[in-house]
């Protein structure tokens, strides 16, 4: 796991940490922690106007992180601050 988002998440009130450490059934709470940790830290692209290509717009979805972060949780390899 990221250790800027580890550090990120403890800082965070419990009710958000919660959205990962807490959570192994709601993969869309987990998915808006990662959002918010995103646009947080400047990691959230710009959209922009429609590529000419649509090659060009395919993109990789979250749910895969998603999902990874939740086995994590389930399976205890996550570093919980809010035991």
């Amino acid at each position: 796991m990221d250790e800027k988002f580890l550090s990120w998440l403890e800082e965070q009130p419990k009710s958000i940490a919660d959205g990962i450490y807490k959570n192994n059934t709601d993969a869309k709470w987990a998915a808006r922690v990662i959002d918010l940790y995103k646009a947080d830290t400047g990691l959230t692209k710009k959209k922009t106007k429609a590529s000419p290509s649509a090659a060009d717009a395919v993109t990789k979805t979250p749910a895969r992180t998603v999902l990874l972060m939740l086995q994590a949780v389930k399976f205890g390899s996550f570093r919980n601050p809010y035991p």
